[in-house]
């Protein structure tokens, strides 16, 4: 099998203040190093932190919620936005989850975010006259807010 140099890229995956650099070498080209690099649509780090590809899922997803939520109105019957969210919005969010599965508080939160904004705008709510568990409920949406649960359980 032949690689491109040019394509190829070094990451040091380590916990150290001070890792060991060595310079990796291929057809006589010295390989870039990076600190971060996306494969498969997951971004990985240096330390092997799945904050930055939380972030980045997020934004994307929040994007494609806006854009439903513009071209949609609130004026459309609720197994339609529950549709274009279980099909447009929650891929990205699900997408290679078993890669990146997030375990800090912080990324739970970050990620539901999107999935609580989104709940509202499904059943029409416009304050917090029903919880966020009731609003999964009556949505059927499960896989985030068990996360959410398991983690409190850990605690």
């Amino acid at each position: 099998m032949a690689f491109n140099p040019s394509k190829c890229k070094v990451l040091t995956i380590t916990r150290s203040h001070s890792p060991v650099s060595f310079n990796y070498h291929l057809d006589g080209n010295v390989l870039e190093r990076v600190c971060e690099f996306r494969d498969l649509g997951v971004v990985f780090n240096k330390n092997l932190s799945f904050t930055p590809h939380i972030e980045c899922i997020v934004l994307k997803a929040n994007r494609v919620s806006g854009i439903i939520k513009r071209t949609v109105g609130y004026s459309a019957p609720q197994y339609v936005k529950l549709r274009l969210f279980t099909t447009l919005v929650r891929p990205i969010l699900e997408n290679c989850s078993q890669v990146w599965s997030p375990s800090l508080k912080k990324d739970i939160y970050f990620i539901e975010s999107t999935q609580r904004s989104m709940t509202k705008y499904v059943l029409n709510i416009f304050t917090d006259e029903m919880s966020y568990c009731h609003r999964l409920i009556v949505c059927r949406l499960y896989i985030f807010y068990l996360c959410l649960i398991v983690e409190k359980w850990r605690i």
